[in-house]
């Protein structure tokens, strides 16, 4: 029986990357991708190395990442260059490999099993694939080899940027012991304090916890933490069919955001996907507010009407002036009416609003997401459940054609427009 081997691909700093393409004089400097003026209101999709030098980390305000580096270059960024060349290394990868599968716009499974015969020794191919990368794209890559794909995820990141690992068959759970816990995907901090309560610091005392001591403490999620720390499953995770890959709103603009390119054929199905907008100054209009509701639940519903997705809850969150987030949820309709979620997220944001304080950030978030199953029949489904959805998905072919901003719900329009 072959010898399951997995690599990972991870592009370094991608963002910044995509940049320097574009801009050679920004290579060697310390530069922030999320906004092109640091005294606005927005946060870092990605630093150069040289930023995080100076503490700057994804996800910072960008006037925090100023205060820490006040030399770096801030650039907005842009969206449509950076899935261009993300589509580029998959297709790069899919002629070289029998099977990839993406885990975001900028990482990708990659899965040699039983190709020794073919391709000689697998991490010897890795190296090389890695090698084409750069020569193909001019992006710079980390690659992780290993007997399953979350160990290989882990060994990409063990020695970035351009590093290459390559775990013994048989050695993943060496490989992991010795690392923090919040090293091991899906350790984040609230988790990482629960082990931490344990007496639990490094990956090897958390797979030699037992299975039942993690279970009353962390429930179904520990035992999860726990197959995780000893290396994983052999085997990429289930993938669907008619499922593209979730790339948009991941990071610079997403209250602008348009409609995803079109699906690609296997791609892990996200578990949510939402939208939000950071407001440049505190808000209290209400008439601002609704816009910018209506127009996240319009960019959120083109996504799931184009990538045959359906939802189970809707949950609407805010940050308020003195940065307290609170949210709320409420399971959706069965019909796919973009209306009728307009008014739910309305209503949650109604509740939101009794706090009185100003609101920094509006967030909407589609949880519990699946394959929304193909009408067969012609005629199947209530008459006016049937001209929502052709509503919607005209609007979906009047936008792929003309652009976002060629068809918009009325109420969406701010004054700003």
């Amino acid at each position: 029986m072959p010898t399951p081997t997995f690599m990972h691909l991870d592009l370094d700093q991608f963002f910044v990357a995509a940049e320097r393409l574009r801009d050679p004089s920004l290579v060697g400097r310390p530069v922030c991708v999320g906004g092109d003026d640091p005294r606005m209101r927005g946060a870092v999709a990605c630093a150069s190395y040289e930023a995080r030098a100076f503490g700057v980390r994804s996800g910072q305000a960008l006037r925090q990442a100023h205060a820490l580096c006040p030399q770096a270059v801030f650039v907005s960024g842009d969206p449509s260059a950076y899935l261009e060349l993300s589509r580029q290394v998959r297709e790069l990868l899919e002629g070289r490999a029998p099977r990839v599968v993406p885990r975001s716009i900028d990482e990708f499974d990659v899965e040699l099993t039983g190709c020794e015969r073919l391709l000689g020794s697998l991490p010897a191919y890795a190296r090389r694939l890695q090698a084409e990368v750069l020569a193909a794209t001019g992006l710079s890559c980390s690659v992780g080899v290993a007997g399953t794909p979350l160990v290989a995820k882990v060994a990409a990141g063990h020695e970035k940027p351009a590093g290459f690992v390559a775990v013994p068959p048989g050695g993943e759970a060496a490989f992991l012991a010795p690392l923090p816990i919040r090293t091991l995907p899906g350790v984040g901090p609230v988790s990482e304090a629960q082990l931490i309560e344990l007496g639990v610091r490094t990956v090897g005392e958390l797979a030699a916890l037992d299975p039942e001591l993690l279970r009353r403490a962390l429930g179904g999620r520990g035992l999860e933490l726990g197959l995780r720390a000893r290396g994983g499953a052999p085997r990429l995770p289930k993938v669907h069919q008619s499922v593209g890959s979730f790339s948009v709103g991941w990071g610079l603009n997403p209250a602008q955001a348009g409609p995803p390119p079109a699906a690609h054929p296997e791609t892990v199905l996200p578990r949510s996907l939402s939208r939000e907008r950071t407001f440049a100054t505190d808000q209290d209009d209400r008439s601002v507010l609704d816009a910018a509701l209506v127009r996240l639940v319009e960019s959120a519903a083109c996504t799931l009407r184009t990538r045959k997705l359906a939802a189970k809850t809707l949950c609407v969150g805010v940050r308020y002036a003195d940065l307290v987030d609170t949210s709320h949820r409420r399971r959706l309709p069965k019909d796919p009416d973009e209306a009728a979620w307009i008014e739910l997220a309305r209503q949650l944001l109604a509740r939101l609003l009794r706090r009185r304080l100003r609101i920094r950030r509006l967030r909407v978030a589609f949880h519990g997401i699946r394959l929304r199953p193909e009408q067969r029949l012609l005629f199947e489904g209530e008459p006016d459940t049937r001209n929502r959805q052709a509503l919607g998905n005209a609007m979906d072919s009047v936008r792929a054609k003309h652009g976002w901003e060629a068809l918009r719900w009325a109420s969406g329009f701010d004054g700003s427009d």
